[in-house]
C-alpha cells in the first residue's frame, strides 16, 4: 500500500515537472503557443504585438519571453520578412485591461504572401479553419492588418470566428494607424496550425476535419449551393462560375477582367462573444495546456 502511494506521488511530481517544462507543439513550418488561462494582448502603432501571460502561466524551461511569427512559412525568409513578430512575455507585470473579451483569441497574420489567392487560402484561411474550429466562438486577432484583405474575406472570417458577436481585433498594421489598447482574453492560441498544401488532415490535431469540410464551410459562408463533385455525363452543360453581385466579369477580345470586391470590416474595440470563454485549448491543440495553467510553446 505504501509502495503504491509512493509511486502515485512520483507520478504526480513527474506530471508537474512536465507541465512546468511545457511541450513542443510547433511543427516544421510554424511556431505557436497555446494557453488555457487569461492573456493580455497589447495592440498599437508598432509593427509587432505583445502578449502577456497572466495567472502564473509559464513558458517552457522557465523562459521569460518567447518570440514567434504567426504565419505558417517559418522556413521562408521572404515570408518571415513580411510577417510581424509577436513577443510572448511570462512573469512580468501585465498592463491593465482596456477591453475585456469573454471568448478566447486566435492570433494570426495577414503578412507573408497574402494577396495571392493561393496563399490566402493555403496559408491563412485553412489554418484558421483548423485552429479556430474547436474554439468557436472566438475572437480573431490580426497582426499585419490590411483593410482590403479583411474586407475581401469578411464573411468567411466572421463565420470562422463563430459569427454573432465575434470580433476582429486589429493588433498591428503596416499601413493604417492602430489605437493603443490592451485587450484581455480568457485564453489564446497565438499562431495557427498548418497541415500541408491545401490540406486538412483528419488524423492530426487540432482538426478532425477534411478538405471537404472546408469546402462545405466556404460554400455555407458565401451562401453558395454545394454541388457534388464528379464527372459530367455525356452532353451535360459545362459548370458555370457562381458570381455574386459584388463581382462582375466582362469579356473583351478573349480577356477576362474582374471588377470590385467590396465589403466593410469589423474592427476590434468592444466586448465580444458570449459566455463560453475559458474553454479548454487542450481539445484544439491536442498537446495543449492542462491543469496548472502552463503555456506551451516551441519551435519545430
Amino acid at each position: 500500500m505504501r509502495e503504491k502511494r509512493d509511486r502515485g506521488r512520483e507520478n504526480n511530481v513527474r506530471e508537474r515537472e512536465a507541465k512546468e517544462e511545457g511541450q513542443n507543439i510547433s511543427d516544421s513550418v510554424s511556431d505557436f503557443c497555446i494557453t488555457s488561462d487569461s492573456v493580455r494582448i497589447v495592440a498599437g502603432p508598432f509593427r509587432s504585438a505583445t502578449v502577456y501571460l497572466t495567472a502564473g502561466q509559464k513558458l517552457p524551461g522557465g523562459a521569460a519571453n518567447f518570440t514567434l511569427q504567426p504565419y505558417p512559412k517559418k522556413t521562408d525568409s521572404l515570408a518571415m520578412a513580411r510577417t510581424a513578430p509577436i513577443h510572448i512575455i511570462s512573469g512580468a507585470a501585465a498592463p491593465s485591461c482596456d477591453v475585456v473579451h469573454t471568448s478566447p483569441a486566435v492570433v494570426f497574420s495577414t503578412g507573408g504572401f497574402v494577396g495571392n489567392f493561393f496563399h490566402d487560402i493555403n496559408d491563412v484561411l485553412i489554418p484558421i479553419f483548423l485552429t479556430a474550429g474547436p474554439l468557436r466562438p472566438s475572437n480573431l486577432v490580426v497582426v499585419d492588418y490590411e483593410d482590403y484583405w479583411i474586407s475581401k474575406y469578411r464573411r468567411v472570417l466572421t463565420r470562422l470566428a463563430g459569427g454573432g458577436d465575434a470580433v476582429i481585433v486589429v493588433a498591428s498594421s503596416p499601413s493604417s494607424p492602430v489605437e493603443p489598447r490592451v485587450h484581455c482574453f480568457p485564453a489564446a492560441v497565438v499562431g495557427v496550425k498548418y497541415h500541408d498544401n491545401l490540406a486538412c488532415n483528419a488524423t492530426v490535431r487540432p482538426g478532425g476535419v477534411t478538405i471537404r469540410d472546408f469546402r462545405r464551410f466556404i460554400h455555407e459562408s458565401l451562401s453558395l449551393p454545394l454541388r457534388p463533385t464528379g464527372h459530367r455525363g455525356r452532353g451535360a452543360a459545362p459548370p458555370r462560375l457562381p458570381l455574386s453581385k459584388e463581382v462582375k466579369v466582362t469579356a473583351q477580345r478573349g480577356r477576362c477582367r474582374g471588377h470590385g470586391l467590396g465589403g466593410g470590416v469589423q474592427r476590434g474595440g468592444g466586448n465580444a462573444g458570449d459566455d463560453e470563454g475559458r474553454r479548454s485549448f487542450r481539445e484544439a491543440g491536442g498537446n495543449g495546456v492542462g491543469a496548472g495553467g502552463r503555456a506551451r510553446a516551441g519551435r519545430g
